[in-house]
């Protein structure tokens, strides 16, 4: 059976699937790289809540069915199971999105966007801690490097003092806020995975945002915005 799949590693994953997988993630990375062209003009009309919450509103058209697919798993999954999905809802698309977007308004979306790629560094720490991954000691002084390399990016030769009072700084805390929320969700979500499949997964996240951003809209008066702005 294992000869008619392929070639495994020594997790039992196969080649074709890490092949696939990594695919998939450059094309995730290619569709974020869309963003400055797509959000720096709708900030022009919209407020980044309006924005966010658009977002899910149109993605409804993905998450109802998925969730209605998916729902048999859903209704099994445990406490733990349904802590990690708010936390993934609430933090990983609604907050986290929300502070992705305003960190355009705030600073730089160049270096917002380059930020947004630490999240992996939050991946690997949260989920040796959730998880139970091991981490290599040469983790550790590679993390410093890239957050290092993370801070020239942002600040350049300031020092942190002068850079959190810089026009970049509020900028650049609020994309690494956002890769933080998105890091943690992605290991939470891998400790979901073991229970329910990715689209019903991806389903109840995007559902679960919409409460905490239409509250978030309301409290702004942003509802108003989202017609004027998908109008222009």
């Amino acid at each position: 059976m294992l000869a008619r799949i392929g070639p495994r590693d020594s997790t039992g994953v196969s080649r074709a699937g890490v092949g696939t997988g990594v695919l998939l993630v450059a094309l995730g990375a290619a569709l974020w790289g869309t963003d400055g062209v797509l959000r720096v003009p709708l900030l022009r009309e919209m407020s980044p809540a309006s924005i966010v919450l658009g977002e899910h509103l149109i993605l409804l058209l993905y998450s109802v069915p998925a969730v209605v697919l998916g729902w048999g798993a859903l209704r099994r999954l445990g406490g733990r199971g349904w802590l990690a999905l708010l936390v993934i809802g609430w933090g990983g698309s609604a907050l986290a999105t929300l502070l992705f977007t305003a960190a355009f308004l705030a600073g730089d979306p160049t270096v917002a966007i380059l930020l947004q790629k630490t999240q992996p560094l939050f991946t690997i720490a949260l989920a040796h801690v959730v998880l139970g991954e091991q981490l290599k000691l040469a983790y550790w002084p590679l993390f410093a490097a890239a957050m290092v390399g993370a801070y020239f990016v942002s600040f350049g030769n300031l020092s942190p003092f002068a850079a959190l009072g810089s026009d970049t700084g509020a900028g650049a805390l609020l994309a690494i806020g956002a890769a933080a929320l998105w890091g943690s969700s992605t290991a939470l979500g891998r400790f979901v995975l073991r229970d329910v499949p990715f689209h019903a997964l991806t389903g109840a996240r995007l559902l679960l945002a919409l409460a905490p951003l239409a509250v978030i809209a309301l409290a702004q008066g942003a509802f108003g915005e989202m017609g004027a702005g998908f109008a222009s």
